[in-house]
């Protein structure tokens, strides 16, 4: 056999090696640099602000019709910082890249959401989130409501992050 053979075979493996160990390596590391984003996002005063405004609303207009509460609203205050809206949009806009990042890129795994989110904590996007999108905004915006496989991907990946949560708690 011939040594600038062996030698070159060895060489290729070694480089397939590193390029592996490299590839796991950097995976691994915007694994965490993207969780550690989505904490720190979850953790700011504003998303906890948002988070509260949301079920705040949501309680206080729960007995009545919280979906006509909503929609009779969003011409009023739809651009305003403080209003309803731009809190529950804040809110979705997290959990949609949430569930992006865990559907879509593949990034996050079902154990890295588990380890922070529980299902109590997904529960406003099948209670508030999806029911908002399906019937208040076509209400307030004189549509017809949107059944939710019609709605974009992102909501149905979202209800997906909550549907997936039923394993993640004890």
């Amino acid at each position: 056999m011939n040594i600038v053979a062996i030698v070159g075979a060895a060489a290729t493996v070694s480089v397939a090696v590193v390029t592996i160990f490299s590839w796991i390596t950097s995976n691994r590391r915007t694994r965490s640099n993207v969780f550690l984003e989505l904490q720190k996002e979850y953790g700011s005063p504003e998303m906890g602000i948002a988070i509260r405004s949301v079920w705040e609303f949501y309680e206080k207009h729960q007995k009545d019709d919280f979906i006509k509460a909503y929609a009779d609203q969003y011409p009023l205050n739809q651009y305003r910082h403080d209003a309803i809206h731009y809190q529950r949009r804040q809110v979705s806009h997290f959990y949609s890249k949430m569930a992006a990042l865990r559907y879509v890129h593949k990034i996050l795994r079902k154990k890295d959401i588990g380890s922070i989110w529980s299902k109590g904590d997904l529960r406003i996007i099948p209670k508030v989130l999806i029911p908002i999108e399906t019937k208040a905004l076509p209400r307030a915006l004189r549509k017809s409501e949107t059944k939710l496989d019609k709605l974009h991907i992102s909501f149905k990946n979202m209800q997906r992050l909550y549907d997936e949560a039923e394993d993640l708690d004890p």
